[in-house]
């Protein structure tokens, strides 16, 4: 599954896939794309984010940005992915009100990883399938 949805008026970009690493080139993830990468496996998954082995266990997503370089080369399993650009997840010309550059994309110098509760996990992936 893929999907794509862009605004050139605003040019913002919005992208999912259930996996990253076959889908990768159809979504040009470029020097402005921030993504969030959740593991929907059974089993762990394992990518390189700035030379640095990430293991991502089920039901956990990662955020990265474009200040980051992110590997696909050692991930095995299907990888989930949104994938979008400053335009998309900000309000146009109000930057200082919602701060774009806030806490969850770039606000710590470590990779945040969340778990997902398993009871909310269900909500995520029907989410998916409305897209």
């Amino acid at each position: 599954m893929k999907f794509k949805y862009t605004d050139t008026k605003v040019d913002s970009v919005f992208g999912m896939t259930d996996d990253i690493k076959k889908n990768l080139t159809y979504f040009n993830t470029n020097k402005d794309t921030i993504s969030i990468l959740w593991n929907q496996n059974n089993t762990a998954v394992t990518l390189e984010i700035d030379n640095t082995i990430v293991t991502l266990q089920p039901n956990q997503l990662i955020t990265t940005t474009y200040l980051h370089h992110v590997s696909y080369n050692k991930t095995e399993k299907p990888l989930t992915a949104f994938m979008f650009n400053r335009p998309f997840y900000c309000i146009r010309d109000h930057d200082s009100e919602v701060s774009c550059n806030g806490i969850l994309f770039f606000g710590t110098q470590e990779l945040p990883i969340v778990t997902i509760p398993e009871d909310q996990k269900e909500n995520l992936v029907r989410s998916m399938r409305f897209l």
